[in-house]
C-alpha cells in the first residue's frame, strides 16, 4: 500500500461512508502503518483506520504509543469491504497470539518479542 492508495482511499470512504476525516498519518522508520483518525457523523465517535504497508488493515478506538485499543465495527467495515475490497482483521485476531507474517524478519521478532498479532503487524519497531 501506498500513501497515496490510502489516502484516495480514505478520502473516498468518507464522502460514502459520511464520516470526518481529523488526521492522516503515513509510516516512517516509526510507526510501521497508514492511519486515518475519522469520527463518524452519525455516532459522533472517533475511530482510526489502520492499514500496515502490507495492506492488512484494521480499526482502532485508540493508538497510543505501542498501545492500540482494537475494535470491531462490522457494519462500518462490512460497507467498506463491499466497496473497496477491503479485509478488515478482527479484534479476536489482531489480539490473538502472535503469529509470524512471511513479510516480519526474524531479528525484529526476536528483539521486541510481539505478544499478539496486532503488536507484531501495527508497530513502533526501528
Amino acid at each position: 500500500m501506498e500513501y497515496v492508495k490510502f489516502k484516495k482511499l480514505i478520502y473516498q470512504a468518507s464522502y460514502i461512508c459520511e464520516f470526518k476525516i481529523e488526521s492522516l498519518h503515513e509510516p516512517n522508520i516509526i510507526p510501521n502503518f497508514y492511519s486515518a483518525k475519522v469520527s463518524q457523523y452519525n455516532y459522533g465517535e472517533t475511530l482510526f483506520i489502520l492499514c500496515s504497508i502490507n495492506n492488512e488493515w484494521a480499526l482502532a478506538k485508540e493508538v497510543l504509543y505501542v498501545n492500540i485499543e482494537f475494535i470491531d465495527d462490522f457494519n462500518f467495515t462490512r460497507k467498506l469491504n463491499s466497496i473497496f475490497g477491503i479485509k478488515f482483521l478482527t479484534k479476536i485476531e489482531l489480539d490473538g497470539p502472535f503469529e509470524k507474517r512471511f513479510y516480519m524478519s526474524n531479528s525484529d521478532i526476536k528483539y521486541w518479542k510481539p505478544m499478539t498479532l496486532g503488536n507484531g503487524i501495527y508497530n513502533w519497531w526501528d
